[in-house]
Protein backbone atom coordinates (compact mmCIF):
# COMPACT_ATOMS: atom_id res chain seq x y z
CA UNK A 1 0.00 0.00 0.00
CA UNK A 2 1.11 3.48 -1.17
CA UNK A 3 2.33 5.78 2.09
CA UNK A 4 0.02 8.15 3.27
CA UNK A 5 1.74 11.19 3.07
CA UNK A 6 0.97 12.89 6.96
CA UNK A 7 -0.08 16.94 7.13
CA UNK A 8 2.67 18.98 8.09
CA UNK A 9 0.61 20.61 10.61
CA UNK A 10 1.81 21.50 13.70
CA UNK A 11 -0.95 22.38 15.61
CA UNK A 12 -3.07 19.30 14.11
CA UNK A 13 0.09 17.41 15.80
CA UNK A 14 0.31 19.10 19.01
CA UNK A 15 -3.74 18.39 19.46
CA UNK A 16 -3.21 15.03 18.78
CA UNK A 17 -0.85 14.46 21.14
CA UNK A 18 -2.67 16.44 23.84
CA UNK A 19 -5.73 13.80 23.16
CA UNK A 20 -3.53 10.47 23.28
CA UNK A 21 -1.15 11.64 26.45
CA UNK A 22 -3.76 13.99 28.56
CA UNK A 23 -6.59 11.14 29.89
CA UNK A 24 -6.85 12.12 32.84
CA UNK A 25 -7.60 15.86 31.73
CA UNK A 26 -10.18 13.98 29.36
CA UNK A 27 -11.79 12.05 31.79
CA UNK A 28 -12.17 14.75 34.09
CA UNK A 29 -13.83 16.77 31.68
CA UNK A 30 -16.48 13.78 30.89
CA UNK A 31 -17.17 13.30 34.48
CA UNK A 32 -17.79 17.42 34.59
CA UNK A 33 -20.01 17.23 31.11
CA UNK A 34 -21.85 14.20 32.52
CA UNK A 35 -22.96 16.07 35.91
CA UNK A 36 -23.45 19.43 33.29
CA UNK A 37 -25.98 17.35 31.37
CA UNK A 38 -28.18 16.00 34.00
CA UNK A 39 -28.58 19.49 35.85
CA UNK A 40 -29.64 21.23 32.75
CA UNK A 41 -32.10 18.20 32.47
CA UNK A 42 -30.98 16.39 30.05
CA UNK A 43 -32.49 12.56 29.91
CA UNK A 44 -30.56 9.92 31.86
CA UNK A 45 -30.50 7.93 28.83
CA UNK A 46 -28.80 10.20 26.43
CA UNK A 47 -26.30 11.54 29.28
CA UNK A 48 -25.24 7.88 29.46
CA UNK A 49 -25.12 7.28 25.86
CA UNK A 50 -23.00 10.53 25.40
CA UNK A 51 -20.75 9.40 28.21
CA UNK A 52 -20.48 6.02 26.95
CA UNK A 53 -19.16 7.44 23.55
CA UNK A 54 -16.78 9.77 24.72
CA UNK A 55 -15.29 7.38 27.40
CA UNK A 56 -14.75 5.11 24.18
CA UNK A 57 -13.26 7.71 22.22
CA UNK A 58 -10.63 8.43 24.85
CA UNK A 59 -9.83 4.20 25.02
CA UNK A 60 -9.40 4.25 21.11
CA UNK A 61 -7.15 7.17 20.83
CA UNK A 62 -5.32 5.57 24.34
CA UNK A 63 -5.31 1.88 23.91
CA UNK A 64 -6.82 0.55 20.38
CA UNK A 65 -6.27 -2.93 21.38
CA UNK A 66 -9.08 -2.70 23.99
CA UNK A 67 -11.53 -1.24 21.31
CA UNK A 68 -10.74 -4.69 19.08
CA UNK A 69 -11.02 -6.88 21.82
CA UNK A 70 -14.21 -4.95 22.57
CA UNK A 71 -15.32 -5.66 18.94
CA UNK A 72 -14.27 -9.39 19.05
CA UNK A 73 -15.96 -9.64 22.71
CA UNK A 74 -19.14 -7.94 21.07
CA UNK A 75 -18.78 -10.92 17.92
CA UNK A 76 -18.01 -14.03 20.62
CA UNK A 77 -21.40 -14.61 21.82
CA UNK A 78 -20.28 -14.55 25.30
CA UNK A 79 -22.79 -11.15 25.76
CA UNK A 80 -26.93 -11.74 24.85
CA UNK A 81 -27.57 -10.03 21.98
CA UNK A 82 -28.67 -6.78 23.60
CA UNK A 83 -25.26 -6.12 24.22
CA UNK A 84 -24.97 -5.39 20.39
CA UNK A 85 -27.90 -3.77 19.16
CA UNK A 86 -28.74 -1.83 15.85
CA UNK A 87 -28.78 1.62 15.64
CA UNK A 88 -30.62 3.71 12.71
CA UNK A 89 -28.16 5.67 11.21
CA UNK A 90 -29.86 7.69 8.51
CA UNK A 91 -27.58 6.10 6.25
CA UNK A 92 -28.39 2.45 7.66
CA UNK A 93 -28.51 0.35 10.10
CA UNK A 94 -25.51 -0.85 12.35
CA UNK A 95 -24.53 -2.71 15.01
CA UNK A 96 -22.14 -1.41 17.98
CA UNK A 97 -19.33 -3.83 16.70
CA UNK A 98 -19.86 -2.11 13.15
CA UNK A 99 -19.47 1.43 14.64
CA UNK A 100 -16.22 0.04 16.60
CA UNK A 101 -15.00 -1.26 13.29
CA UNK A 102 -15.98 2.02 11.55
CA UNK A 103 -13.94 4.08 14.23
CA UNK A 104 -11.06 1.82 14.37
CA UNK A 105 -10.30 2.43 10.47
CA UNK A 106 -11.10 6.41 11.36
CA UNK A 107 -8.67 6.42 13.64
CA UNK A 108 -6.26 5.18 11.23
CA UNK A 109 -6.48 7.16 8.97
CA UNK A 110 -6.57 10.01 11.02
CA UNK A 111 -3.02 9.03 12.60
CA UNK A 112 -1.72 8.35 8.90
CA UNK A 113 -2.46 11.79 8.09
CA UNK A 114 -1.83 13.87 11.31
CA UNK A 115 1.25 12.06 13.04
CA UNK A 116 4.93 12.37 10.97
CA UNK A 117 6.07 9.58 12.50
CA UNK A 118 2.82 6.85 11.72
CA UNK A 119 2.98 5.05 8.41
CA UNK A 120 0.70 2.78 7.36
CA UNK A 121 2.46 -0.73 7.42
CA UNK A 122 3.52 -2.71 3.92
CA UNK A 123 2.50 -5.89 4.16
CA UNK A 124 1.85 -8.40 1.19
CA UNK A 125 -1.82 -9.05 2.08
CA UNK A 126 -2.95 -5.44 1.81
CA UNK A 127 -3.34 -5.59 -1.84
CA UNK A 128 -5.70 -9.10 -2.42
CA UNK A 129 -8.16 -7.82 0.66
CA UNK A 130 -8.03 -4.43 -1.10
CA UNK A 131 -9.31 -5.99 -3.91
CA UNK A 132 -11.60 -8.32 -2.17
CA UNK A 133 -14.05 -5.82 -0.67
CA UNK A 134 -14.09 -4.04 -4.11
CA UNK A 135 -15.52 -7.72 -5.39
CA UNK A 136 -17.96 -7.36 -2.16
CA UNK A 137 -19.12 -3.79 -3.52
CA UNK A 138 -19.72 -5.60 -7.06
CA UNK A 139 -21.17 -8.70 -5.20
CA UNK A 140 -23.82 -5.97 -3.86
CA UNK A 141 -24.25 -4.43 -6.71
CA UNK A 142 -24.92 -7.74 -9.04
CA UNK A 143 -28.09 -8.68 -6.75
CA UNK A 144 -29.54 -5.61 -6.91
CA UNK A 145 -29.13 -5.26 -10.93
CA UNK A 146 -28.98 -8.70 -12.22
CA UNK A 147 -31.75 -10.30 -9.58
CA UNK A 148 -33.86 -7.30 -7.84
CA UNK A 149 -32.50 -8.05 -4.28
CA UNK A 150 -33.23 -5.31 -2.27
CA UNK A 151 -29.84 -3.22 -1.44
CA UNK A 152 -30.65 -3.51 2.29
CA UNK A 153 -30.64 -7.39 2.09
CA UNK A 154 -27.40 -8.01 0.38
CA UNK A 155 -25.97 -5.67 3.67
CA UNK A 156 -25.76 -8.31 5.86
CA UNK A 157 -23.44 -10.90 4.06
CA UNK A 158 -21.32 -8.05 2.54
CA UNK A 159 -21.01 -6.50 6.51
CA UNK A 160 -19.61 -9.95 7.75
CA UNK A 161 -16.82 -9.93 5.04
CA UNK A 162 -16.22 -6.34 5.53
CA UNK A 163 -14.84 -7.30 9.26
CA UNK A 164 -11.91 -8.58 7.10
CA UNK A 165 -10.93 -4.93 7.96
CA UNK A 166 -10.05 -5.21 11.04
CA UNK A 167 -6.83 -6.84 9.56
CA UNK A 168 -5.85 -3.58 8.78
CA UNK A 169 -6.47 -2.08 12.46
CA UNK A 170 -4.46 -4.31 13.91
CA UNK A 171 -1.63 -4.54 11.48
CA UNK A 172 -1.40 -1.02 11.92
CA UNK A 173 -3.07 0.29 15.08
CA UNK A 174 -0.69 -1.96 17.08
CA UNK A 175 2.54 -0.19 17.72
CA UNK A 176 4.73 -1.58 20.42
CA UNK A 177 4.48 -4.97 22.38
CA UNK A 178 2.49 -4.14 25.38
CA UNK A 179 -0.53 -3.82 23.17
CA UNK A 180 0.25 -6.92 21.49
CA UNK A 181 0.25 -8.82 24.36
CA UNK A 182 -2.85 -7.40 25.68
CA UNK A 183 -4.58 -8.15 21.72
CA UNK A 184 -3.09 -12.03 22.58
CA UNK A 185 -4.24 -12.05 26.32
CA UNK A 186 -7.42 -10.58 25.27
CA UNK A 187 -8.33 -13.71 22.49
CA UNK A 188 -6.72 -15.91 24.71
CA UNK A 189 -9.73 -14.90 27.86
CA UNK A 190 -12.31 -14.96 25.52
CA UNK A 191 -11.82 -18.04 24.01
CA UNK A 192 -11.34 -19.62 27.30
CA UNK A 193 -14.48 -18.34 28.45
CA UNK A 194 -16.30 -19.35 25.77
CA UNK A 195 -14.95 -22.85 26.30
CA UNK A 196 -15.91 -22.57 29.70
CA UNK A 197 -19.53 -21.33 28.81
CA UNK A 198 -20.42 -24.51 26.28
CA UNK A 199 -18.73 -27.20 29.26
CA UNK A 200 -21.38 -25.31 31.63
CA UNK A 201 -24.14 -25.70 28.90
CA UNK A 202 -23.26 -29.37 28.56
CA UNK A 203 -22.65 -30.23 32.21
CA UNK A 204 -26.26 -28.69 32.97
CA UNK A 205 -28.64 -29.59 30.08
CA UNK A 206 -30.20 -27.10 27.73
CA UNK A 207 -32.94 -26.19 30.60
CA UNK A 208 -29.74 -24.26 32.10
CA UNK A 209 -29.57 -21.45 29.37
CA UNK A 210 -25.79 -20.37 29.81
CA UNK A 211 -25.72 -19.52 25.79
CA UNK A 212 -28.31 -18.51 23.70
CA UNK A 213 -30.74 -21.73 22.59
CA UNK A 214 -29.65 -20.51 18.79
CA UNK A 215 -25.72 -21.58 19.72
CA UNK A 216 -26.93 -25.22 20.43
CA UNK A 217 -28.66 -27.86 18.81
CA UNK A 218 -30.76 -30.48 20.97
CA UNK A 219 -30.27 -33.94 19.96
CA UNK A 220 -28.66 -37.36 21.57
CA UNK A 221 -26.56 -34.66 22.98
CA UNK A 222 -26.55 -31.00 22.78
CA UNK A 223 -24.40 -29.71 19.80
CA UNK A 224 -22.41 -26.29 20.32
CA UNK A 225 -22.83 -24.16 17.36
CA UNK A 226 -21.20 -21.20 19.54
CA UNK A 227 -19.72 -18.34 17.39
CA UNK A 228 -17.12 -18.18 19.99
CA UNK A 229 -15.69 -21.26 18.68
CA UNK A 230 -13.58 -19.53 16.30
CA UNK A 231 -11.43 -17.68 19.40
CA UNK A 232 -11.66 -21.52 21.42
CA UNK A 233 -9.64 -22.42 18.04
CA UNK A 234 -7.25 -20.23 17.73
CA UNK A 235 -6.67 -20.15 21.55
CA UNK A 236 -5.92 -23.69 21.54
CA UNK A 237 -3.73 -24.02 18.31
CA UNK A 238 -1.60 -20.80 19.50
CA UNK A 239 -1.38 -22.80 23.41
CA UNK A 240 -0.56 -25.77 21.46
CA UNK A 241 2.35 -24.29 19.91
CA UNK A 242 3.81 -22.81 23.39
CA UNK A 243 4.45 -26.16 24.60
CA UNK A 244 7.38 -25.54 22.63
CA UNK A 245 8.84 -23.28 25.07
CA UNK A 246 10.50 -24.53 27.93
CA UNK A 247 7.81 -23.03 31.07
CA UNK A 248 7.96 -23.46 34.88
CA UNK A 249 6.03 -26.40 36.27
CA UNK A 250 3.22 -23.87 37.28
CA UNK A 251 3.17 -21.90 34.17
CA UNK A 252 2.74 -25.71 32.26
CA UNK A 253 0.13 -26.80 34.75
CA UNK A 254 -2.24 -23.89 33.72
CA UNK A 255 -1.10 -23.72 29.73
CA UNK A 256 -2.15 -27.83 30.03
CA UNK A 257 -5.66 -27.28 32.23
CA UNK A 258 -6.43 -24.60 29.46
CA UNK A 259 -5.70 -27.03 27.09
CA UNK A 260 -8.46 -29.23 28.43
CA UNK A 261 -10.82 -26.60 28.74
CA UNK A 262 -10.48 -25.52 24.97
CA UNK A 263 -10.45 -29.04 24.16
CA UNK A 264 -14.06 -30.36 25.45
CA UNK A 265 -15.32 -26.72 24.10
CA UNK A 266 -13.94 -27.85 20.61
CA UNK A 267 -15.36 -31.41 21.15
CA UNK A 268 -18.79 -30.68 22.12
CA UNK A 269 -18.57 -29.31 18.55
CA UNK A 270 -18.99 -33.01 17.49
CA UNK A 271 -17.47 -31.39 14.63
CA UNK A 272 -15.12 -33.89 12.49
CA UNK A 273 -13.45 -31.58 10.02
CA UNK A 274 -12.42 -29.57 12.91
CA UNK A 275 -10.45 -33.19 14.06
CA UNK A 276 -9.58 -34.01 10.86
CA UNK A 277 -7.71 -29.92 9.96
CA UNK A 278 -6.30 -30.02 13.60
CA UNK A 279 -4.49 -33.01 12.63
CA UNK A 280 -3.29 -31.63 9.49
CA UNK A 281 -1.83 -28.54 11.39
CA UNK A 282 -0.29 -30.78 13.53
CA UNK A 283 1.78 -32.16 11.10
CA UNK A 284 2.78 -29.00 9.70
CA UNK A 285 3.88 -28.01 12.96
CA UNK A 286 6.08 -31.09 13.80
CA UNK A 287 8.01 -30.20 10.22
CA UNK A 288 8.29 -26.48 10.74
CA UNK A 289 9.94 -27.57 14.65
CA UNK A 290 13.56 -28.07 14.95
CA UNK A 291 14.91 -31.14 16.90
CA UNK A 292 14.99 -29.94 20.78
CA UNK A 293 11.69 -27.60 19.50
CA UNK A 294 10.15 -31.10 18.31
CA UNK A 295 11.25 -33.20 21.29
CA UNK A 296 10.55 -30.40 24.25
CA UNK A 297 6.65 -30.05 22.60
CA UNK A 298 6.16 -33.70 22.14
CA UNK A 299 7.08 -34.03 25.51
CA UNK A 300 4.53 -31.62 26.92
CA UNK A 301 1.70 -32.61 24.60
CA UNK A 302 2.60 -36.28 25.69
CA UNK A 303 2.00 -35.25 29.27
CA UNK A 304 -1.50 -32.77 28.13
CA UNK A 305 -2.82 -36.62 26.85
CA UNK A 306 -1.79 -38.45 29.74
CA UNK A 307 -3.61 -35.54 31.97
CA UNK A 308 -6.74 -35.83 29.50
CA UNK A 309 -7.07 -39.61 29.77
CA UNK A 310 -6.63 -39.46 33.78
CA UNK A 311 -9.25 -37.04 34.03
CA UNK A 312 -11.75 -38.63 31.73
CA UNK A 313 -10.62 -42.19 33.17
CA UNK A 314 -11.40 -40.24 36.71
CA UNK A 315 -14.60 -38.83 35.48
CA UNK A 316 -15.76 -42.01 34.38
CA UNK A 317 -15.11 -43.73 38.21
CA UNK A 318 -16.43 -41.12 40.02
CA UNK A 319 -19.20 -40.23 37.75
CA UNK A 320 -20.05 -42.61 34.51
CA UNK A 321 -23.08 -41.58 33.42
CA UNK A 322 -21.49 -37.75 33.25
CA UNK A 323 -22.80 -36.22 30.29
CA UNK A 324 -19.10 -35.06 29.43
CA UNK A 325 -18.29 -38.55 28.94
CA UNK A 326 -20.64 -39.13 25.98
CA UNK A 327 -18.68 -36.66 23.51
CA UNK A 328 -15.59 -38.55 22.68
CA UNK A 329 -17.71 -41.30 21.92
CA UNK A 330 -20.01 -39.61 19.65
CA UNK A 331 -17.15 -37.78 18.09
CA UNK A 332 -15.67 -41.42 17.48
CA UNK A 333 -18.96 -42.66 16.25
CA UNK A 334 -19.75 -39.82 13.67
CA UNK A 335 -16.29 -40.64 12.23
CA UNK A 336 -17.51 -44.59 12.00
CA UNK A 337 -20.91 -43.56 10.85
CA UNK A 338 -19.02 -43.44 7.20
CA UNK A 339 -17.88 -47.10 7.43
CA UNK A 340 -21.45 -48.35 8.48
CA UNK A 341 -24.22 -46.50 6.44
CA UNK A 342 -24.69 -45.44 3.22
CA UNK A 343 -23.30 -42.06 3.20
CA UNK A 344 -25.40 -40.85 0.13
CA UNK A 345 -28.58 -42.03 1.54
CA UNK A 346 -31.60 -39.30 2.10
CA UNK A 347 -31.25 -38.95 6.10
CA UNK A 348 -27.67 -38.17 5.90
CA UNK A 349 -26.26 -34.82 5.34
CA UNK A 350 -23.54 -35.34 2.92
CA UNK A 351 -26.09 -35.78 0.03
CA UNK A 352 -27.91 -32.64 0.47
CA UNK A 353 -24.04 -31.09 0.22
CA UNK A 354 -23.39 -32.90 -2.72
CA UNK A 355 -27.04 -31.39 -4.02
CA UNK A 356 -25.85 -27.98 -2.56
CA UNK A 357 -22.73 -28.02 -5.02
CA UNK A 358 -24.45 -29.34 -7.67
CA UNK A 359 -26.60 -26.38 -8.12
CA UNK A 360 -24.00 -24.04 -6.99
CA UNK A 361 -21.78 -25.16 -9.74
CA UNK A 362 -24.98 -24.66 -12.08
CA UNK A 363 -25.23 -20.82 -11.65
CA UNK A 364 -21.10 -20.15 -11.41
CA UNK A 365 -21.11 -21.94 -14.71
CA UNK A 366 -23.69 -19.50 -15.94
CA UNK A 367 -21.60 -16.20 -14.64
CA UNK A 368 -18.24 -16.99 -13.32
CA UNK A 369 -16.62 -14.00 -13.39
CA UNK A 370 -19.05 -11.68 -10.94
CA UNK A 371 -21.22 -14.50 -9.57
CA UNK A 372 -24.90 -14.03 -8.48
CA UNK A 373 -24.13 -11.48 -6.27
CA UNK A 374 -25.80 -11.38 -2.14
CA UNK A 375 -28.50 -12.89 -0.53
CA UNK A 376 -29.33 -14.27 -4.28
CA UNK A 377 -30.96 -17.69 -3.53
CA UNK A 378 -29.40 -20.72 -5.97
CA UNK A 379 -31.16 -23.99 -4.98
CA UNK A 380 -34.83 -24.94 -4.45
CA UNK A 381 -35.73 -25.97 -0.77
CA UNK A 382 -34.64 -29.39 -0.22
CA UNK A 383 -37.27 -29.70 2.84
CA UNK A 384 -40.31 -27.68 3.82
CA UNK A 385 -38.50 -26.69 7.25
CA UNK A 386 -35.16 -25.70 4.89
CA UNK A 387 -34.98 -21.86 4.29
CA UNK A 388 -31.46 -21.48 3.86
CA UNK A 389 -31.57 -21.49 -0.39
CA UNK A 390 -28.44 -18.74 0.05
CA UNK A 391 -26.21 -21.28 1.63
CA UNK A 392 -23.69 -23.40 1.03
CA UNK A 393 -21.36 -25.23 3.20
CA UNK A 394 -18.03 -25.41 1.20
CA UNK A 395 -16.75 -21.65 1.38
CA UNK A 396 -14.93 -21.42 -1.42
CA UNK A 397 -17.78 -22.00 -3.73
CA UNK A 398 -19.44 -19.76 -1.64
CA UNK A 399 -17.37 -16.78 -2.13
CA UNK A 400 -17.01 -18.15 -6.03
CA UNK A 401 -20.91 -18.20 -6.38
CA UNK A 402 -21.34 -14.58 -4.49
CA UNK A 403 -18.81 -12.57 -5.82
CA UNK A 404 -17.27 -14.69 -8.96
CA UNK A 405 -13.65 -15.12 -9.90
CA UNK A 406 -13.07 -11.19 -9.23
CA UNK A 407 -13.99 -12.07 -5.45
CA UNK A 408 -12.60 -15.81 -5.18
CA UNK A 409 -9.06 -15.14 -6.34
CA UNK A 410 -7.96 -12.28 -4.32
CA UNK A 411 -9.50 -14.11 -1.30
CA UNK A 412 -7.63 -17.18 -1.75
CA UNK A 413 -4.52 -14.68 -2.47
CA UNK A 414 -4.96 -13.42 0.91
CA UNK A 415 -5.36 -16.69 3.08
CA UNK A 416 -2.70 -18.41 1.02
CA UNK A 417 -0.30 -15.38 0.83
CA UNK A 418 -0.99 -15.19 4.96
CA UNK A 419 0.04 -19.12 5.21
CA UNK A 420 2.96 -19.26 3.23
CA UNK A 421 4.57 -16.17 4.12
CA UNK A 422 3.56 -16.80 8.03
CA UNK A 423 5.52 -20.04 7.87
CA UNK A 424 8.47 -18.58 6.33
CA UNK A 425 8.42 -15.44 8.23
CA UNK A 426 6.88 -16.36 11.99
CA UNK A 427 10.81 -17.21 13.03
CA UNK A 428 11.85 -13.81 12.58
CA UNK A 429 10.03 -12.92 15.19
CA UNK A 430 12.71 -12.39 17.96
CA UNK A 431 10.09 -12.21 21.00
CA UNK A 432 9.42 -15.82 22.04
CA UNK A 433 5.84 -15.30 23.11
CA UNK A 434 4.54 -13.56 19.92
CA UNK A 435 6.68 -15.72 18.01
CA UNK A 436 5.08 -18.93 19.16
CA UNK A 437 1.72 -17.20 19.53
CA UNK A 438 2.06 -16.29 15.53
CA UNK A 439 3.22 -19.31 14.29
CA UNK A 440 -0.24 -20.91 16.32
CA UNK A 441 -2.20 -18.54 14.32
CA UNK A 442 -0.95 -19.63 10.79
CA UNK A 443 -1.64 -22.87 11.72
CA UNK A 444 -4.89 -22.48 12.91
CA UNK A 445 -5.94 -20.46 9.67
CA UNK A 446 -4.50 -23.22 7.83
CA UNK A 447 -6.56 -25.54 9.38
CA UNK A 448 -9.61 -23.52 9.27
CA UNK A 449 -8.88 -23.16 5.09
CA UNK A 450 -9.16 -27.43 5.10
CA UNK A 451 -12.46 -27.41 7.21
CA UNK A 452 -13.84 -24.77 5.00
CA UNK A 453 -14.02 -26.92 2.28
CA UNK A 454 -17.21 -28.19 4.60
CA UNK A 455 -17.92 -25.92 7.11
CA UNK A 456 -17.82 -22.20 5.94
CA UNK A 457 -16.32 -20.24 9.08
CA UNK A 458 -14.04 -18.26 7.41
CA UNK A 459 -17.06 -16.62 5.96
CA UNK A 460 -19.98 -17.31 7.66
CA UNK A 461 -20.71 -15.07 11.11
CA UNK A 462 -18.90 -11.84 12.34
CA UNK A 463 -16.95 -14.19 14.69
CA UNK A 464 -14.46 -14.14 11.06
CA UNK A 465 -13.35 -10.81 12.92
CA UNK A 466 -11.04 -13.29 15.30
CA UNK A 467 -9.55 -14.91 12.50
CA UNK A 468 -8.54 -11.12 10.54
CA UNK A 469 -7.34 -9.84 14.24
CA UNK A 470 -4.76 -12.76 14.27
CA UNK A 471 -3.51 -12.22 11.13
CA UNK A 472 -3.06 -8.58 11.53
CA UNK A 473 -1.72 -9.46 14.80
CA UNK A 474 0.72 -11.33 12.92
CA UNK A 475 1.41 -8.38 10.57
CA UNK A 476 2.48 -6.10 13.94
CA UNK A 477 4.46 -8.53 15.14
CA UNK A 478 6.71 -8.44 12.42
CA UNK A 479 6.68 -4.87 12.03
CA UNK A 480 7.55 -4.63 15.51
CA UNK A 481 10.66 -6.86 14.92
CA UNK A 482 11.84 -4.27 11.75
CA UNK A 483 11.10 -1.61 14.41
CA UNK A 484 13.80 -2.82 16.83
CA UNK A 485 16.12 -3.93 14.29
Amino acid sequence: MNKIQPIHDHKLVDFWGFLSSRADILTGALAGLMIGLLIVGVRPTFTLIVLFVLVYVVILIQTPEIAILLLLLLTSGLLPKQFNPYFNLLVGHFQVSDLILVSLLVLLVMRALVEKDFHLRKSPLNLPLILFFLAVCIGMITAVVEHGIKFSDTTYEARILLYYALFFAAANLIRTRQQAYRLVFGIFTIGILVASQIILQVVFGISFPFILPSYIKADLLARSYHPGLSAVFLTMMALICILTLQKSRMKMTMIWLALFILGIGNIASLGRNIVVSTLVSLIVLLFLLDKPQRTRWTRNFAFLIIIALGAFGLLQILSPSATVLEYPKALVERFTHFFTTDIMSPDETILWRVREIQYAWEKIVESPLFGIGFKTQYRPSFSEADTLQSFIHNAYLWIWLKTGLIGLTPFLWFLLTFIVSGMHRWENIQDEFLRVISLGFVLGILALMFSDLVAPLLVQGFNLAFFSASMGLFEAAIALEKKAT
